[in-house]
């Protein structure tokens, strides 16, 4: 396996918020960042992305993200229970995932990190703030890390979608 630096490279990023509000609040976080951004609302619609089901953009729907922002509260199907499904899976284990949250309580914090979570950030109050994490975020996970090569990763083929599909459903 060939592991790399992602530095020089856009993060592919999948943000899972179920507000509308913080989508554009993130989007504009991250508008002069070097990232490719998409958005899904929920943990559901989450697996359905990485599943290769359309949910969000036709374009991609093969190339798995190199970061993956979850909010931990969300609705039908919540962070935990998708990190968990997430972390459950051969193809998809491996790709990194921050929890966000307003959340302080430390037995949120814990399970996630339990469960297999790359990350916790507190939502903060202002836009400076988001800006400066958000900032430091992508240097962490673009400039700092080595990562698998992409074409060493499972999953970029949409054949290896049997782990979390079934054969029946990854063509």
């Amino acid at each position: 396996m060939n592991v790399h630096s992602n530095a020089g490279k856009k993060l592919n990023i999948l943000i899972a918020e179920d507000d509308p509000d913080d989508q554009l609040i993130l989007g504009d976080a991250f508008a002069e960042m070097p990232v490719d951004l998409d958005f899904v609302k929920d943990g559901s619609e989450l697996i359905e992305y990485l599943g290769g089901r359309r949910a969000v953009r036709t374009d991609k729907e093969n190339e798995l993200p190199d970061l993956i922002i979850m909010d931990l509260f969300m609705l039908p199907k919540d962070g935990i229970s998708a990190l968990q499904s997430i972390k459950q899976d051969n193809v998809f284990r491996r790709i990194p995932v921050v929890i966000t949250s307003i959340s302080e309580f430390p037995g949120d914090i814990y399970q996630a990190y339990d469960l297999g979570a790359a990350g916790y950030m507190t939502k903060p109050d202002t836009l400076p703030e988001l800006k400066l994490k958000i900032k430091s975020l992508v240097h962490y996970w673009r400039d700092i890390l080595h990562v698998p090569a992409r074409a060493d990763r499972p999953g970029e083929n949409k054949n290896d979608l049997t782990n979390l599909f079934g054969a029946d459903q990854a063509s």
